[in-house]
Protein backbone atom coordinates (compact mmCIF):
# COMPACT_ATOMS: atom_id res chain seq x y z
CA UNK A 1 0.00 0.00 0.00
CA UNK A 2 2.83 2.35 0.79
CA UNK A 3 4.52 1.64 -2.52
CA UNK A 4 1.27 2.32 -4.35
CA UNK A 5 1.00 5.74 -2.70
CA UNK A 6 4.56 6.54 -3.67
CA UNK A 7 3.91 5.54 -7.24
CA UNK A 8 0.69 7.59 -7.40
CA UNK A 9 2.51 10.55 -5.82
CA UNK A 10 5.34 10.23 -8.36
CA UNK A 11 2.90 10.04 -11.28
CA UNK A 12 0.90 13.03 -10.01
CA UNK A 13 4.13 14.99 -9.51
CA UNK A 14 5.30 14.17 -13.04
CA UNK A 15 1.93 15.18 -14.52
CA UNK A 16 2.02 18.45 -12.56
CA UNK A 17 5.57 19.16 -13.76
CA UNK A 18 4.51 18.39 -17.33
CA UNK A 19 1.49 20.71 -17.03
CA UNK A 20 3.66 23.44 -15.50
CA UNK A 21 6.23 23.11 -18.28
CA UNK A 22 3.44 23.37 -20.87
CA UNK A 23 2.17 26.59 -19.25
CA UNK A 24 5.69 28.04 -19.19
CA UNK A 25 6.32 27.09 -22.83
CA UNK A 26 2.96 28.53 -23.89
CA UNK A 27 3.78 31.83 -22.16
CA UNK A 28 7.22 31.93 -23.78
CA UNK A 29 5.71 31.32 -27.23
CA UNK A 30 3.08 33.99 -26.58
CA UNK A 31 5.75 36.48 -25.49
CA UNK A 32 7.85 35.77 -28.60
CA UNK A 33 4.79 36.06 -30.84
CA UNK A 34 3.95 39.47 -29.37
CA UNK A 35 7.56 40.58 -29.83
CA UNK A 36 7.46 39.40 -33.45
CA UNK A 37 4.24 41.30 -34.13
CA UNK A 38 5.68 44.44 -32.56
CA UNK A 39 8.86 44.18 -34.60
CA UNK A 40 6.89 43.50 -37.78
CA UNK A 41 4.79 46.62 -37.21
CA UNK A 42 7.92 48.68 -36.54
CA UNK A 43 9.57 47.27 -39.67
CA UNK A 44 6.54 48.16 -41.80
CA UNK A 45 6.51 51.67 -40.32
CA UNK A 46 10.21 52.13 -41.06
CA UNK A 47 9.76 50.85 -44.62
CA UNK A 48 6.98 53.42 -45.17
CA UNK A 49 9.23 56.14 -43.75
CA UNK A 50 12.05 55.06 -46.09
CA UNK A 51 9.70 55.27 -49.08
CA UNK A 52 8.51 58.73 -48.01
CA UNK A 53 12.09 59.94 -47.62
CA UNK A 54 13.06 58.51 -51.01
CA UNK A 55 10.10 60.29 -52.60
CA UNK A 56 11.04 63.54 -50.87
CA UNK A 57 14.64 63.12 -52.01
CA UNK A 58 13.51 62.55 -55.59
CA UNK A 59 11.41 65.71 -55.47
CA UNK A 60 14.22 67.78 -53.96
CA UNK A 61 16.80 66.53 -56.47
CA UNK A 62 14.64 66.77 -59.59
CA UNK A 63 16.50 68.59 -62.37
CA UNK A 64 13.56 70.86 -63.22
CA UNK A 65 13.23 71.98 -59.59
CA UNK A 66 16.96 72.64 -59.32
CA UNK A 67 16.90 74.56 -62.60
CA UNK A 68 13.98 76.69 -61.40
CA UNK A 69 15.73 77.41 -58.10
CA UNK A 70 18.93 78.34 -59.92
CA UNK A 71 17.04 80.67 -62.24
CA UNK A 72 15.31 82.25 -59.24
CA UNK A 73 18.74 82.95 -57.72
CA UNK A 74 19.99 84.42 -60.97
CA UNK A 75 22.13 81.46 -61.92
CA UNK A 76 22.34 80.19 -65.45
CA UNK A 77 24.68 78.73 -68.00
CA UNK A 78 27.77 80.74 -68.84
CA UNK A 79 27.39 82.56 -72.18
CA UNK A 80 29.60 81.06 -74.86
CA UNK A 81 31.27 84.38 -75.63
CA UNK A 82 32.60 84.38 -72.06
CA UNK A 83 34.41 81.07 -72.60
CA UNK A 84 38.01 81.17 -73.72
CA UNK A 85 39.96 78.16 -74.87
CA UNK A 86 43.25 77.82 -73.05
CA UNK A 87 46.06 76.11 -74.86
CA UNK A 88 44.18 75.78 -78.12
CA UNK A 89 46.23 74.43 -81.00
CA UNK A 90 47.25 77.50 -83.04
CA UNK A 91 47.32 75.41 -86.23
CA UNK A 92 43.53 74.96 -86.04
CA UNK A 93 41.60 77.18 -88.39
CA UNK A 94 39.55 79.93 -86.72
CA UNK A 95 36.25 78.31 -87.72
CA UNK A 96 37.25 75.06 -85.95
CA UNK A 97 37.87 77.02 -82.74
CA UNK A 98 34.52 78.76 -83.24
CA UNK A 99 32.84 75.37 -83.58
CA UNK A 100 34.34 74.32 -80.25
CA UNK A 101 32.71 77.31 -78.60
Amino acid sequence: MRNARRIVFAVVTLVALLALSQVVLFNLRLHRTLQLQSLSAECASLEREIEELQNESAVLLSPSRLSDLGAAMGLGPVPLDMIALEGADPSLPEDAVAQLR
